[in-house]
């Protein structure tokens, strides 16, 4: 642990951080810029102290209480805003008992795991893990726990491993520490014992950079006090004096990004493990599998489209100019499509797309793809809206377990392709996040989609972001690909403006990817002005998506208005999403069951948001991307509250805005948006 005294000055930095102090500004100076109070340097990995001891932590599931009295008022104006966010559910209870526990350690021994009972399944993979004396197998037959999950499987000596499950039974809700044993052929990996509670500051998100040489860990502190961080623990060993966190204690309601830097860089599947530990809070810590260093722009095509290169390079090329880069790919395509029929799904990947610099998503069909291909291969689709039956049925079928089982089995069988599941209610997925390194969330609000909620329960337009943001904040700190809706012949297709509020509502919830559903191009005809927009935001968003991919949201930015505001902390500053929400015009379930869509038509808005700027945080360049451009906008600095006035309307339903604390960062989001 760092010396106190290593890191005193007039705003604290962590040991050996190069700290730099600037002035205080007047809380009633208005500035155009503004320089950070602090800044940090990263120190040297390689010195880092000895692996550390286990670590735990716990969160219960997250989800919105069902407002009293939602649905006694028009719809637009009370269902689904902040203060009544009911969506009714097929009166789905609110979770109660259970949650998600996470336990790191460190291997004592360089061995394989030992085989254990699985719930069945062709895929399904097992490892023996004993939770307080007692088997996880005669854990999960006795539904005390719904799943569990360990990795790696072939562990080492010093290197880091991690057992994550989701528990159902009472009992874990008082306890205050765990006891886990995992043995392997060559003896204990270990037997040790944490304690664990909820944490008040959460880890969001845990990603690597590009060359996966760095880790970027991103913290909110939920309470209504400050917590100073005491150490920084990723991969077992304490990266304190490594890591750069220049303002390491955390006020009420504030975020923070701590980038730490590996002694070598890690490898695609790989674990990673990340405990951050507080002088006066409960430790924070997660671990999960390295993802491919990609912020996927992904379409679910329409089968007989076969846009893929070599196969149909027309159909391609439409998305291609809209800016997708990954592709859902079904090993097996029908016969009305015999282009697609005549090619196998693992030798295309391997060529026409390592050619092209596309991705494959690949479907749950059971099918291997060849280490050829993995590296184009970022992630396997286990399974879409997993959590879409009753509650006893997922708990008969043991849904959930069988979800973990499958996961591990295809990390073991392809090692560097991550898994993915998808979601649909949004009271289920605490139960099931996790059980895949990647989740998955679609609720759609344009052109009379079948939705979720009860009927007279039509999503309100912010019910896109309402339900990612639900997924995200289960899924923490593991990443999310979240779907916005595409052209996938509803009763009618979403407006430009509509389809933008749902793609900007991806990132504003934190995605990591976005996820179109579908692109079925027999409707592109009649819908030119949508497909625009979906290309247009599109490449607007490559040119951030490396920014966001390794970013979190902050809550630190504020409006008055009816609008969804939220500014996301990247390495180099702030990317700021504005949806505005009021509108003139929009569905009730009535009208479409009357098969009479009125879409969501919005209303001219200007909307002033305030930011709250960390001490790491200042105001060197605004700019907005927009249709392919950086176009500057203004914004000023009142004491530490960074402020910027914008408009949404019809024409322009969202902004997505950088403010950047680095200067430079302008420069590297244009050559992102113009690069091939």
């Amino acid at each position: 642990m760092f010396a106190r005294s290593h890191r005193v000055c007039p705003w604290v930095c962590l040991t050996a951080l190069a700290c730099h102090t600037a002035p205080t500004p007047d809380d009633t100076d208005v500035a155009t810029t503004a320089d950070p109070l602090v800044t940090c340097t990263t120190g040297d990995a390689c010195a880092s102290a000895a692996p550390s001891s286990a670590h735990a932590s716990w969160r219960k599931d997250w989800f919105y209480p069902y407002g009293p009295g939602a649905m006694s008022e028009d719809p637009s104006k009370v269902f689904g805003t902040d203060e009544a966010p009911a969506y009714p559910e097929a009166s789905i209870p609110d979770p109660t008992s259970g949650g998600r526990l996470m336990f790191v350690a460190t291997s004592a021994v360089t061995g394989t795991l030992l085989p254990a009972a699985t719930a069945g399944g062709a895929h399904a993979t097992a490892f023996e893990v004993e939770i307080n004396g007692t088997s996880a197998t005669e854990l999960l037959d006795a539904s005390e726990i719904d799943w569990i999950r360990v990795w790696p499987n072939e562990l080492v000596a010093g290197e880091p491993v991690w057992v994550s499950m989701h528990v159902r039974a009472a009992h874990f809700d008082t306890d205050t520490s765990i006891r886990v044993r995992l043995p392997t052929d060559q003896g204990d990996a270990f037997d040790a014992t944490a304690p664990y509670a909820t944490t008040p500051v959460r880890l969001t998100s845990v990603a690597h950079g590009d060359a996966l040489d760095r880790v970027y860990v991103h913290l909110h502190n939920d309470d209504a006090v400050p917590h100073t961080i005491a150490q920084v623990i990723v991969d077992g060993r304490d990266q304190t004096d490594a890591a750069c966190l220049a303002t390491p204690t955390l006020a009420p309601g504030a975020s923070a990004m701590i980038e730490v830097p590996l002694c070598a860089p890690t490898s695609v599947g790989d674990a990673w493990t990340v405990a951050v530990t507080f002088d006066d809070a409960t430790e924070a810590v997660a671990g999960g599998r390295v993802t491919m260093p990609l912020w996927p722009i992904e379409s679910w095509p329409n089968d007989s489209d076969c846009p893929f290169p070599g196969v149909n390079d027309a159909n391609f090329k439409l998305h291609q100019d809209a800016g997708f880069d990954t592709y859902f790919l079904r090993q097996r395509r029908p016969a009305d499509a015999p282009q697609c029929a005549q090619r196998d799904a693992e030798s295309l990947v391997d060529a026409e797309f390592r050619t092209a610099n596309i991705f494959a998503f690949a479907d749950d069909g059971g099918w291997a793809m060849p280490e050829a291909a993995w590296d184009r291969t970022p992630a396997r689709m286990l399974g879409d809206e997993v959590d879409n039956q009753s509650l006893d049925e997922l708990r008969d079928t043991q849904k959930m377990r069988r979800m973990a089982e499958e996961s591990t089995y295809w990390a073991v069988r392809e090692r560097p392709i991550v898994t993915y599941i998808g979601a649909s209610r949004h009271r289920f997925t605490g139960m099931f996040a996790g059980s895949a390194d990647l989740q998955g969330m679609d609720f759609y609000t344009s052109a009379c989609a079948p939705h979720i909620t009860d009927f007279g329960a039509a999503p309100p337009l912010r019910g896109a972001y309402d339900y990612l943001h639900a997924t995200v904040r289960n899924q923490e700190p593991l990443p999310t690909w979240l779907y916005t809706q595409g052209l996938g012949g509803w009763l009618s297709e979403p407006s430009p403006s509509e389809a933008r509020v749902q793609e900007l509502s991806v990132v504003a919830a934190g995605g990591r990817g976005v996820m179109f559903f579908q692109t079925a191009l027999q409707f592109k005809p009649d819908w030119e002005d949508t497909w625009a927009a979906f290309g247009s935001l599109n490449h607007d968003l490559r040119g951030v998506r490396d920014l966001l991919r390794v970013g979190a949201p902050t809550g630190a930015a504020h409006t008055d208005a009816h609008a969804i505001v939220e500014a996301l902390r990247v390495p180099g500053g702030l990317v700021l999403v504005v949806i505005g929400l009021d509108t003139t015009q929009g569905p009730t379930d009535i009208d479409c069951a009357l098969q009479r869509n009125i879409p969501y038509a919005l209303a001219d808005q200007t909307i002033d948001v305030s930011i709250d700027l960390t001490d790491d945080l200042g105001l060197a360049d605004a700019f907005e991307v927009l249709n392919g451009t950086l176009n500057d906008i203004e914004a000023t600095v009142t004491g530490r509250t960074l402020h910027v006035t914008t408009t949404t309307s019809e024409a322009v339903a969202g902004r997505l805005i950088v403010l950047a604390t680095d200067p430079g960062l302008r420069d590297t989001v244009q050559a992102r948006l113009t690069a091939p």
